[in-house]
């Protein structure tokens, strides 16, 4: 008997999912091929830091994909000296089905944390709109990037006002290959 409600339960559970297959609309084809981008070869990726106030040499991101390429997430740190900080920022970005468009979310120090849509632009640029939290604050800011080659993307950050972004810095990242 404990076989057959077995059976039973699976059957419909598997009846379940096939039909919310046919009727869930999946991610962009921009966004698998933005994971893969980033994800490539390991995933690291450094910019130079132009401001020595920061305290660090450069920066670091490594990508990791996720579920097959579905999503990925990431780490943002520094590295002095040949030696790496602790982590500033953790991402995930992901396709969220129920409002079907690509999230990005990432958590920082003192409870932070950004949200919001990624898009691709016509001319190929990964366009990010996120409104970040801390305490009772909320700030919004946005990021510009383009890929120039297979190994290089420059970032640009801009503080939003309305409709009106406001150009803070730029970054050009650079793959780190593992060879």
């Amino acid at each position: 008997m404990k076989i057959l409600l077995a059976a039973i339960a699976a059957g419909a559970l598997a009846g379940a999912a096939s039909a919310q297959d046919e009727n869930m609309a999946g991610p962009p084809a921009w966004f698998a091929e933005h994971v893969a981008y980033m994800t490539a070869d390991g995933g690291r990726w450094s910019a130079e830091n132009a401001d020595p106030d920061a305290g660090v040499e450069r920066y670091v991101i490594v990508w990791t994909p996720e579920f097959g390429g579905a999503s990925m997430s990431g780490r943002l740190f520094g590295v002095s000296d040949g030696a790496e900080t602790p982590d500033f920022w953790r991402f995930n970005v992901y396709w969220h089905p129920g409002e079907e468009r690509v999230v990005a979310m990432q958590r920082g120090a003192q409870y932070t944390l950004g949200v919001g849509e990624m898009t691709m632009t016509d001319d190929g640029a990964e366009r990010l709109a996120q409104t970040f939290y801390s305490g009772a604050d909320e700030t919004a800011i946005g990021h510009m990037s383009q890929p120039t080659d297979e190994n290089t993307y420059v970032t640009t950050s801009y503080m939003i006002d309305g409709e009106n972004w406001v150009e803070r810095q730029s970054f050009t990242w650079t793959r780190e290959t593992s060879e």
